[in-house]
């Protein structure tokens, strides 16, 4: 681990064929006024050959020369001048640039102002120091970061700081422990939009880049690439943007964007190489006994750019992993960095007529604005509902309201108050909100959620659960079947409070049994979220094979009892026992009062793979009919002969146990958090509509409700681990006070 000394600045300039403007920009620090013992100048000589590093070997200048031995491109050059950096902070300044005086001490200065501050980027000018090169970041939706006032007059607008997505490489600075966190530039870009990359990522990390207009540099702008043929630069442009397009944008956004810039990529190709894409159309009159055709090298550039993505994807893959799983900034959090994103950059007539077809056809600069969603809480804040808050709020505008309960706030989410003495209260949040996430039993406690029509997601808590599985039903249980038949999606807590959910969507004719098998709508209803990574679902205890599940579909089919005496009887007592609580056989009718616990044990014997025979008609007969996982019989003198078919009959038996599984896994829904983010990315009114995107609240929803004081109790990142599955765990951020806890 390299050694770092406090309040030493360690300046790093690459040379390559450019040792006359190295040792001017040498010449220009050594006259700022920062103190000498307090700054290093690191020359990385990158293999520009004997006749340009002599003379910086006999240079009388004070610096360190670091020769490669070979062309390690910008990203290489200054990842390798860092290494051998002994300062606290460290510079980036091109080698055909030169420092104003004041240049170093006003970005030391901004650090030291703020401890947020990880990246200074400097005022930079032309060498004349009269037109912009850099006062203002911006990057289109394909991924090109691009300088919006380049070129222009300095007509003094740009003299106030501001926060900015990057800073350019040709002059910056950053502080060496956060330039070690991040890995440094990126050897894959070689050169070009390595530092839109680096700065992109800094903010990711919730870190500022901090533009200071008092740090000036003055700048001759791309000396390094003379000598090198246009297509050259424009094969590192095209690459490196969709590397850092594909880095650094979150999942909904990268979905969404990344086709139309991979098609507008080979729409400039074309229109670069003024080629006719349908000149190899079966319509077209040619020659095909010509093989080949004249493309242009700047044309080949842009081709062989996606080439180059698409060979890289597997490390780039990785490397994604590591900064969507580590970013504390969510793409809406740096949507006001980006600046303007509809910005086509080349001015060719038949690149911009494509340009515009992919805008009206993807929409890609539109980017997602997120829904509102408000979280309701039934006592204190929970872990569980602050990973579903927090997790949802990188794509979201999220509110938690707390019923009759103090809590904390922080992150990025607000939190609100609400009582149950005052259920108006409640209103303007549900009138705020888009999707609704209520615990089932504060539905009936607010008139304005159980008359909403917004999309609804019911938070199940176990012990909610346990009281309505097992109060019986009766005439009032409107509101319980109000909420099976109208909400949107389900979350529980448990393998059992699932089986029940399932069950009451089956018996109310809710869930088909073509949507249990497998299909996309099951999981689209209902996901499992335990407490707590402790209270990990239990797996389904399987039932003794050979076994059978008896199921009544009527009140009470007539000799039932008998009939199931007769079958022990005639099968013998050591195959078939009765037992309601352990036993291999399971008797159950679909009388009013036990409806529910009739389709809970169906469902049971699903999830355990245990085939049925069931007696009668109705959803749960027709299920075990059209599924093929038992046998349907018509009244109970067939039960004997339908037991011993399913326990005995051996190809009918492995048919059923297939047939079982496909339908267990339509049933399992979404394990953890990520099913609820789906859905509130793509939220449906029972299944029938898609929501629009959000609108702007009314003026009264933003007016009526204020958050509430804040109260330190944000949680660690060990609890927020514990909570939040791994899988999801990659698109999470980890919010801003969540790194004490380590």
């Amino acid at each position: 681990m390299r050694r770092i000394r406090s309040g030493v600045v360690s300046v790093v300039l690459v040379n390559f064929k450019g040792t006359d403007d190295t040792l001017t920009s040498i010449r220009a620090l050594a006259e700022t006024d920062w103190p000498a013992d307090l700054l290093e100048i690191i020359v990385v000589e990158n293999g520009s050959g004997e006749e340009y590093a002599a003379p910086l070997r006999e240079s009388e200048l004070a610096f360190r020369l670091i020769e490669t031995g070979a062309n390690l491109g910008f990203t290489g050059g200054c990842n390798r001048g860092v290494a051998e950096a002994t300062g606290e902070y460290i510079a980036f300044l091109n080698n055909d640039a030169r420092p104003d005086r004041s240049w170093i001490r006003a970005a030391v200065e901004t650090f030291e102002r703020d401890n947020n501050v990880g990246a200074v980027a400097s005022k930079v000018l032309d060498w004349e120091g009269v037109n912009i090169d850099f006062t203002e970041a911006a990057v289109t939706w394909y991924g090109m970061g691009y300088k919006p006032h380049a070129g222009g007059a300095d007509t003094g607008e740009w003299e106030s700081e501001r926060d900015v997505l990057f800073g350019t490489g040709a002059a910056m600075f950053i502080r060496a422990g956060l330039f070690d966190d991040l890995g440094g530039f990126d050897d894959r870009y070689f050169m070009f939009y390595d530092d839109v990359d680096l700065g992109w990522r800094l903010n990711l990390l919730g870190w500022t880049f901090r533009y200071q207009p008092a740090s000036i540099a003055y700048h001759k702008h791309h000396a390094s690439m003379k000598g090198f043929g246009e297509f050259r630069e424009t094969y590192l442009l095209e690459r490196n943007a969709l590397f850092t397009l594909y880095k650094n944008l979150g999942d909904s956004e990268l979905d969404r964007v990344l086709p139309g810039a991979l098609a507008l990529a080979v729409r400039r190709a074309v229109a670069r190489g003024d080629l006719d894409s349908t000149e190899l159309d079966l319509r077209r009159r040619g020659d095909d006994r010509v093989p080949g055709m004249p493309v242009a090298k700047v044309t080949m550039a842009g081709v062989f750019a996606i080439d180059q993505f698409v060979e890289m994807l597997p490390s780039l893959a990785q490397t994604r992993s590591q900064i969507q799983s580590s970013r504390r900034r969510s793409d809406r959090d740096l949507r006001a960095l980006f600046g303007k994103v509809d910005e086509p950059a080349y001015p060719i007539s038949r690149y911009l007529d494509g340009y515009a077809r992919i805008l009206n056809a993807l929409e890609p600069t539109a980017f997602h604005n997120g829904r509102r969603i408000v979280v309701i809480v039934d006592g204190a804040v929970s872990e569980r509902e602050i990973a579903i808050a927090h997790t949802l709020a990188l794509d979201h505008d999220v509110r938690v309201v707390g019923v009759d309960c103090a809590h904390g706030s922080g992150g990025i989410v607000d939190y609100f108050d609400a009582s149950s003495a005052s259920p108006e209260g409640m209103a303007v949040h549900e009138e705020w909100a888009q999707v609704c996430i209520v615990p089932i039993g504060l539905v009936a406690v607010f008139p304005s959620l159980r008359a909403s029509s917004k999309a609804f997601v019911l938070d199940i808590a176990e012990d909610a659960r346990r009281r309505l599985a097992e109060q019986p039903r009766g005439t009032d249980d409107e509101d319980l079947d109000r909420l099976v038949r109208d909400a949107d999606f389900v979350v529980v807590q448990s393998v059992e409070a699932r089986r029940w959910w399932n069950g009451l969507l089956l018996s109310s004719g809710r869930t088909t049994s073509s949507m249990l098998r497998g299909g996309p709508q099951t999981s689209r209803m209902i996901a499992l979220m335990p407490p707590s990574r402790r209270a990990e679902p239990q797996i389904p205890r399987p039932i003794d094979d050979p076994a059978v599940v008896i199921w009544d579909g009527s009140a009470e089919t007539p000799g039932l009892t008998a009939a199931v005496q007769a079958a022990i009887e005639t099968i013998g007592a050591n195959r078939v026992t009765v037992d309601n609580e352990v036993g291999s056989a399971r008797i159950v009718d679909a009388s009013d009062q036990r409806v529910v616990v009739a389709t809970e044990a169906l469902l049971r014997a699903i999830e355990s793979g245990t085939p049925m025979v069931a007696i009668g008609s109705g959803p749960l007969a027709d299920l075990v009919r059209s599924e093929r996982v038992g046998i349907v019989i018509a009244e109970a003198s067939a039960l004997a002969a339908a037991i011993e078919a399913v326990l005995f009959d051996t190809a009918a038996r492995a048919e059923y146990a297939s047939n079982l599984a496909s339908l267990r896994a339509g049933m399992e829904g979404d394990q953890g958090i990520g099913g609820l983010a789906d859905f509130c990315l793509r939220p449906t009114r029972g299944g029938r509509a898609t929501l629009a995107p959000a609108a702007p609240p009314t003026a009264a929803a933003v007016e009526s409700a204020l958050p509430v004081p804040a109260v330190p109790s944000s949680p660690s990142r060990r609890v927020y681990r514990r909570v939040v599955p791994a899988r999801v765990r990659g698109r999470i951020s980890r919010w801003r006070q969540s790194g004490s806890g380590e």
